[in-house]
């Protein structure tokens, strides 16, 4: 398959996540890596940016955030139409560096995407990696994105789920994600992998800076800054570098001079 070429492929699965996101599994292989990026489009509306959801061999899965005409219309596709992809793009996250070390995942909303790709990775293959902590982050209980994962996921690794805002069902840790960091220890060779809001990303590295991780193996993803996937349109350049190409994945070491 032609990268640049959008190729027609199938829901087979939809799920609502939240008030204004769904998510879908779609019947596509295009061999990506953890943390590249995809264009989907529908015909005559438009195309927009998505991370890989997911990492399987059977599926794509894709989340979805209606905040415009492009989103609101592919939000609004059912089980069996037809979805418009093209892509892998960019880099991805280093997961081959990151065996025979403990990892660290941080997410903060829907950048739970990128994140939970490079979970499914270390999950398929869990022998090649120390002790793995996660920490996902939410705005109250009703935005929990990819809940029905968290049982199967707490199997193999630490898993750690707050939210901003708690209500009455609520039993888990209130306060933003970065405040579970605190009481947890981490080997200094350890690896981070972050994504979210740029203040999210900017706390959460320093905190792992604090817990004495160096710069170089903390990686985020400014995937939220991209548009057109190649580098052309211009859209995701900051100080000479194109998110889409060149990233989307920095080690904090260069992506803390890429955020304004």
């Amino acid at each position: 398959m032609n990268p640049y070429v959008p190729k027609a492929v199938e829901i087979i699965e939809r799920h609502r996540e939240t008030d204004d996101t769904v998510s879908y599994k779609i019947k596509w292989n295009p061999k990506h890596k953890p943390g590249q990026i995809l264009e989907a489009s529908y015909p005559l509306i438009g195309e927009a940016p998505f991370g890989f959801a997911s990492f399987s061999e059977d599926y794509v899965e894709l989340l979805i955030r209606s905040v415009g005409n492009v989103t609101n219309t592919l939000a609004s596709l059912k089980k069996g139409d037809k979805i418009w992809v093209r892509g892998p793009y960019g880099n991805g996250f280093p997961m081959k560096e990151m065996e025979g070390n403990d990892v660290c995942l941080i997410a903060g909303g829907t950048g739970i995407v990128p994140v939970k790709a490079a979970l499914e990775y270390i999950i398929k293959n869990r022998n090649r990696y120390g002790n793995v902590k996660v920490f996902f982050g939410f705005r109250s209980p009703k935005q929990l994105i990819f809940k029905r994962y968290f049982k199967n996921w707490e199997k193999d690794v630490e898993l750690y789920v707050s939210v901003d805002r708690g209500d009455k069902t609520w039993k888990g840790h209130v306060g933003v994600v970065t405040t579970m960091l605190d009481n947890i220890s981490f080997e200094p060779k350890s690896f981070a992998i972050i994504c979210g809001p740029p203040v999210m990303i900017k706390f959460a590295a320093e905190k792992m800076l604090n817990k004495g991780l160096n710069e170089s193996r903390i990686f985020v993803s400014l995937e939220r800054l991209m548009h057109c996937g190649i580098g052309k349109c211009g859209h995701c350049m900051v100080r000479n570098v194109f998110i889409c190409k060149d990233g989307p994945v920095f080690p904090y070491s260069i992506a803390k001079d890429l955020e304004d």
